[in-house]
C-alpha cells in the first residue's frame, strides 16, 4: 500500500508525488551480523506499489552495514523528541515506547505571540476534523524507532524512546516544543517541518509563494534560532528536513545554524538527488548555514496511522520525502550518542562529516552537502574511500510513475502576528 506523503513545511501543503519501487538484492561486503525477523524488513510481508512489490531492506541496504551495527548499538538508554503531527501510541510497533511526559503544544488562543503546552499521552490523539497531517508523525515514528519485535517493520534506533510533541503548525509552537524537548531529556530532535523566509518557486511544480499569496514568512530564520540555540547549549542534536520544493531558497529550520539539514535520495539510491529534494544555493560553502548538510533515503516503508474513514487502524505504507530522509539521520544520530552519551553535537557533526559517502562533485557539493549517510561508518569512526552505493547491487525491476500535486509535501508551519484577529 502506498502512502501520500508528507513534509512539514511552516500552512499550504505543498506538494509533489512520485511514486518509485526497485527491488534489488544488497551484498554486503562484512557478514550480517544482527538480523531482525520483522516481516516488513525481511521481504515476507511486502508492500504494492504500482504492479512491484516493495520491503523495508530495500531502503535501509543504502545506509551502511546496519546488521553489523545492531550487533553492537541499538540506541538503548537514548531518547528522541518528534516534533510533528502526533504519534499512534497504540501502533504495535511503537506502543510502550512513547513516554509519558510526550505533549500537544498549541498556540495561545488568548496570546497568538505564546504557546501552550498539554502534557500527557492523552493529548497525542489525532482530531480528525482538524488535523491534516494524521499520519505523517507516525510515520516519522517507524523510521526512527520502531521495534524490533518480530512484527511489522524494525526502526533504525529500535531501543530509543520516543518523545513525541504534536504541534499545531505555528512557529511559536515549533519554539516552544523545541525548548520543551530540551527540558525533558531528548538526546535528538527530530524536526520534519519547515518554512521560509523568502518567496520562491516550487522547482517541480512550478507553484509560486510570494508576498501576495502569504505563503513564506519574513524573519522565519530568526524566530527558530533562540530555541535552537538552547538546545545546542543544552547538547542536543537538532536534525531537520530540507524541504520537498525543489529549490535552493534556504528551508528553516533546517538551514538554521546548530542544526543537521537532510536532502533525499532517489529510490532506492546514495547516488543520486530524488527529483523533488532541496538543494543549496550553488555558491554556497561548506562552512555556510544551508539546507543541505547530508543526504539519506527519501523512500521509506513505514509505520502510518488510517485516516477518519479507518480511524484506529493501525498499518504499514511506502511513502516518500525529506520528511523521512530526516529521520534517518536522527536515528544515526541516537545510535552515535548511545556509543557517546556525552558527545557534544559539535562532535557528531564532525564525525557524520567525515563518514559520509562522497557523491557529486569531488568534496563538498551543492546538491548532496558532505555527502551521504553511512551509518556504519559513522559508528565505526572510519573514513569512507568509496563513492556510492556500499556493496554490490542488482536491480531487477523499476517502476516510476507521473508526477501528482497530492504526495510528498512539506508541512508549511503556519505564523501569526500580534495584529491577526482570531
Amino acid at each position: 500500500m502506498k502512502r501520500k506523503a508528507a513534509l512539514i513545511t511552516l500552512i499550504p501543503l505543498l506538494a509533489i508525488g512520485l511514486t518509485a519501487s526497485f527491488t534489488f538484492v544488497t551484498h554486503y561486503e562484512e557478514a550480517k551480523a544482527y538480523s531482525p525477523s520483522d516481516p516488513f524488513y525481511t521481504g515476507e510481508s511486502k508492500i504494492k506499489v504500482g504492479e512491484s512489490y516493495i520491503y523495508q531492506n530495500i531502503a535501509l541496504g543504502y545506509v551502511g552495514a546496519l546488521e553489523v551495527v545492531w550487533n553492537t548499538h541499538l540506541g538503548a538508554g537514548t531518547t528522541v523528541a518528534i516534533i510533528d503531527s502526533g504519534i499512534d501510541i497504540n501502533h504495535p510497533d511503537l506502543q510502550g515506547k512513547i513516554l509519558a511526559n510526550s505533549a500537544y503544544i498549541t498556540r495561545n488562543p488568548s496570546n497568538p505571540m505564546k504557546a501552550v503546552v498539554h502534557a500527557g499521552l492523552e493529548y497525542l490523539t489525532h482530531d480528525f476534523d482538524k488535523d491534516k497531517y494524521v499520519s505523517h508523525g507516525t510515520n516519522t515514528a517507524g523510521v526512527i524507532a520502531a521495534k524490533m519485535n518480530n512484527e511489522g517493520i524494525v526502526g533504525i534506533a529500535p531501543e530509543a524512546n520516543i518523545l513525541a510533541i504534536k504541534v499545531d503548525m505555528y512557529n511559536v509552537s515549533v519554539h516552544e516544543a523545541i525548548k520543551y524537548a530540551t527540558d525533558n531529556g531528548a538526546d535528538v530532535i527530530n524536526i520534519s517541518l519547515g518554512t521560509y523566509a523568502e518567496p520562491y518557486v516550487n522547482g517541480y511544480t512550478g507553484e509560486v509563494h510570494n508576498v501576495k499569496n502569504k505563503d513564506y514568512f519574513e524573519n522565519a530564520d530568526k524566530e527558530f534560532q533562540p530555541s535552537i540555540n538552547y538546545a545546542y547549549e543544552h547538547n542536543v542534536i537538532i536534525v531537520a528536513s530540507a524541504g520537498n520544493e525543489k529549490t535552493s531558497v534556504k528551508c528553516y529550520p533546517a538551514a538554521n545554524k546548530h542544526v543537521i539539514g537532510v536532502g533525499a535520495f532517489k529510490p532506492y539510491s546514495n547516488k543520486e538527488a530524488a527529483v523533488f529534494s532541496n538543494y543549496n544555493d550553488s555558491s554556497s560553502l561548506p562552512t555556510d548555514d544551508v539546507s543541505v548538510d547530508v543526504c539519506a533515503p527519501g523512500y521509506v516503508v513505514t509505520t502510518d496511522f488510517q485516516g477518519p474513514r479507518d480511524a484506529g487502524v493501525s498499518t504499514y505504507c511506502q511513502t516518500q520525502g525529506t520528511s523521512f530522509s530526516a529521520p534517518i539521520v536522527s536515528a544515526a544520530a541516537l545510535l552515535w550518542k548511545e556509543k557517546y552519551p556525552l558527545g557534544t553535537p559539535n562532535q557528531f557533526k564532525s564525525d557524520l562529516i567525515k563518514s559520509c559517502i562522497d557523491v557529486g562533485k569531488s568534496g563538498w557539493d551543492p546538491i548532496y552537502g558532505f555527502g551521504a549517510l553511512n551509518i556504519q561508518y559513522l559508528l565505526n569512526g572510519s573514513r569512507p574511500v568509496n563513492r556510492g552505493c556500499f556493496g554490490s547491487l542488482q536491480t531487477t525491476s523499476i517502476l516510476l510513475s507521473t508526477i501528482s500535486l497530492v504526495g510528498i509535501g512539506l508541512i508549511i508551519i503556519k505564523k501569526r502576528n500580534k495584529k491577526e484577529e482570531l
